[in-house]
This record gives structure tokens, sequence and C-alpha cells, in this order.
């Protein structure tokens, strides 16, 4: 390996993180709307990463087809851009006109309440993910983000609508009930998406002692093997600390995840199918075919 390739596994992921949260900040302070300065910040370090995987790939097989991608387009739009926004906006205005609490520290800069969002945040999805591998009824949902064979970034973007519907519920709208400024909220939508990016990335990444406090790629690949027994650990969002702490942590020395996906390894890939799987019993682990 090059000095060069190993210069870049090593710092790719916090470049990224420093050079995304700056441009957001930036863009904010320069009075763009929060949603504009999000979507082109996610952009361009979506861009930096799919460069990552071209240069320095993490396994060739997992290189994306014309078809993966095509595949992969809904769900940006219906899922991570639609959704988002018209809950946030909708149903959240409604909510804090009906219920609101004002514990949440808005003069504190706006940098320190994301960080501060983060760390409340990843408690709740942390229990959240953990109760989509346990639950039946919520797998089946989730079960659709487990569904590809190979990764690359932008199979961050593959949930069942329900799915993120449900996540939202539980670990988004209490910060939209505590009045949360949408500067704070997509300042740490940003930090999400990065994070998201790379832990699904194609990317070849080295984060050393980092893993003990980021889910990164490293550990959030072995979330994502055909194996239960692998699978489901490391449900933490951004952050490793819960799964430190409930010992669920996973990340094996001396060799790398194999098969990733469903045991059913004909499972429908297309968007329009995706939608209508979780409601076909058991299908995560057996073809239509079979009885």
């Amino acid at each position: 390996m090059t000095v060069t390739a190993k210069i870049v596994e090593a710092i790719s992921y916090p470049f990224s993180m420093i050079l995304g949260c700056g441009l957001y900040f930036f863009l904010v302070w320069s009075e763009v709307h929060p949603i504009i300065s999000a979507g082109i910040s996610g952009s361009v370090i979506l861009g930096l990463v799919m460069l990552h995987e071209m240069w320095f790939p993490y396994r060739s097989e997992w290189k994306p087809t014309l078809a993966d991608i095509r595949s992969d387009l809904p769900f940006i739009f219906t899922v991570k851009i639609m959704l988002p926004i018209l809950l946030f906006f909708a149903v959240s205005s409604t909510i804090r006109d009906l219920v609101s609490v004002d514990i949440w520290p808005h003069d504190l800069p706006i940098a320190v309440q994301v960080i501060i969002m983060i760390l409340a945040f990843e408690f709740l999805t942390y229990w959240y993910h953990f109760a989509a591998h346990k639950l039946v009824f919520i797998w089946r949902f989730h079960a659709v983000h487990h569904s590809p064979r190979q990764l690359y970034s932008l199979r961050a973007v593959r949930f069942h609508p329900f799915d993120e519907l449900i996540k939202y519920i539980v670990d988004v709208l209490p910060f939209a009930v505590l009045a949360v400024a949408p500067e704070v909220v997509y300042g740490h939508f940003i930090v999400v998406a990065i994070t998201g990016f790379f832990q699904h990335s194609n990317c070849r990444v080295k984060l050393g002692p980092l893993n003990y406090v980021v889910n990164g790629p490293e550990l959030h690949r072995w979330h994502h093997s055909e194996y239960i027994e692998e699978s489901n650990r490391n449900y933490g969002n951004v952050l490793i600390i819960w799964d430190v702490i409930f010992k669920t942590r996973f990340l094996p020395q001396g060799r790398d995840v194999s098969s990733i996906g469903l045991i059913n390894r004909n499972y429908p890939m297309d968007y329009l199918r995706q939608i209508v799987t979780p409601f076909i019993r058991d299908l995560d682990k057996r073809p239509l075919h079979e009885d």
C-alpha cells in the first residue's frame, strides 16, 4: 500500500467531518437557509466519499452498477429529503403549539447545541435501533436497510419510509417539542449524514482508537453481516459509546466481514417492491416461492 493510501484511509473521515461541518456553519453564518446549507455541505462530502471509493476501495466487488444507483436514488428523494422536511416543519410545528418544554439551552453557541443534541440523540437512537432488530414488526421494515449485498455510500439512504417515521417519532420528535432551532437540527443532520456516508461506503478506512468513540465503517460493516450473531451489534448512530457501555460493540481482530445482507439472497431490491416487502411474512429469511 502506498503512503498516500495510508494517509487517506487514516484522515478521510475526520477531514470530511471537519470540512462538512465547517462548510455548514459558514453557510449558516452567511445567512443561507439551514436546509440549503445542509444540502450543499452534504453533497460536497458525498462527492468526496465517492471519489475515495473510486480511488481506494475497500472491496472491488462492491463497486456499484448503474442499476444499483438507480435503485437507491428514489430513497434519497422520498426518505432522506421529503420525509424529514415534511415531518419537521408540519408535524413538529403542530406539536410545539400543543406541547412546549422550555429546557433547551438556546443561548449556547449553535455548535455546542449540536454536540448536546448528538449526545442526547445517541441514547434514544441506540435503543430504537436495538428494538428494530429484536421486535419482529419493526424488523420487517428495518430489513429493507439490511437487504443490500454490497455497501457503498448511497446505501446510507436505503430505509423504508415507515422505519424512518418510527425512528423520527422516537428520537427526533422530542427535539421538536423542545423547539430546538433548525440551525441546530440540520447541523446535527450533517454530522449524521457524513457518518452515514462513511459507514456504508466502500472506502478503505482505518480509524484506530476512534473506533472506541465513533461507529465508523470498520464497525458498521459488521452490523450488516448476513450472520445474526454479528449483525445484532454496533447499534450506535454516530457514536459507539452506548455499544461499549451495553457490551454490544463488535470488532473482531484479524478478519473482515464476509457476506452481508439478509438470509434470503433473493430479497427484492427495487424501490417499489421494497415498499411492500415488510408486509410479506419472513421474506427476509425465505424466497417468495417457498411455502
